[in-house]
């Protein structure tokens, strides 16, 4: 019985890749490396491992993620859009995720979640972000209706006076 070589070939290619880089050039370069035909899964760098979650919740639960400054408009649309483009990557293949060992998998299901809230997160700071923007705008059509009031009355006064 001859084996087909060029069915083993082509399976071994469909072998997952999961690539954690925290830069986007190291991240061009694991994909510059990768054959084309094989999947790959790209996950932060900075994500840690769950016993190190666990431990740490454990130690102190009371303790919650403080979030950060508010960020500027743009910035925090651009990093909407990113978690968004991952969590799309991520769910796309759904054969990816199946083929994955149970850890790899349950750490893929956690940074999902975990984009969740932080999608969330950036859209109510869009909403608050849009909210100021519309205050300031309304505050100088204000501004702009006082200031020409008291031009009208300066005006006045100066011609009545004449």
């Amino acid at each position: 019985m001859v084996m087909d070589r060029s069915r083993r070939r082509q399976y071994s290619h469909r072998a997952l890749r999961v690539i954690r880089s925290p830069t986007r050039q190291e991240h061009q370069r694991f994909l510059s490396e990768t054959p084309q035909a094989q999947p790959v899964v790209v996950l932060p760098a900075e994500l840690r491992r769950r016993a190190d979650r666990a431990q740490e919740q454990e130690s102190d639960p009371a303790t919650l993620p403080v979030p950060p400054a508010s960020p500027s408009l743009a910035t925090t649309q651009r990093l909407l859009l990113a978690h968004a483009q991952r969590t799309r990557h991520l769910l796309l293949n759904r054969s990816t995720l199946k083929a994955l060992s149970r850890t790899r998998h349950e750490g893929i299901l956690e940074e999902i979640e975990q984009m969740k809230k932080t999608i969330q997160t950036l859209q109510s700071q869009i909403e608050v972000t849009t909210r100021d923007v519309e205050a300031m705008e309304n505050l100088s059509v204000q501004l702009q209706r006082i200031t020409s009031g008291l031009h009208e009355s300066s005006n006045d006064t100066s011609t009545s006076a004449s």
